[in-house]
């Protein structure tokens, strides 16, 4: 137990100083909450939403895992077409190998809309 105290209290003590230093950061300068909200007003938005996540996570895992789902069976058989037919490939590859090229962040708003 001791060992533990001894190698994670410099970190969680760093963090802790972090944390204060920032909350008082924000007070001093007067900080706008929309460019950099201080720590006890994150807590106190973090308590006020906590009763809704449960039904967020459950959404969201639903949706992710009926996202893999779909890519398990659409892309190997997709694979198999495009690596079957030369008029798939023609057509295809060129654009699944442009699509590879653009970050996800770019895509996600997009997919999204």
């Amino acid at each position: 137990m001791q060992i533990l105290i001894k190698q994670y209290s410099p970190p969680l003590l760093l963090l802790v100083l972090l944390i204060g230093i920032w909350e008082a950061a924000v007070k001093l300068f007067e900080t706008d909450t929309y460019i950099l909200p201080a720590p006890s007003l994150i807590w106190e938005a973090f308590i006020e939403v906590l009763p809704s996540l449960p039904t967020h996570i459950e959404t969201t895992m639903v949706e992710a895992l009926a996202g893999l789902g779909l890519a398990i069976v659409i892309g190997p058989l997709l694979a198999i077409l495009i690596f079957a037919s030369g008029f798939l490939r023609r057509v295809l590859y060129p654009l699944l190998v442009v699509s590879q090229n653009i970050p996800v962040i770019v895509l996600a708003p997009i997919l999204v809309i």
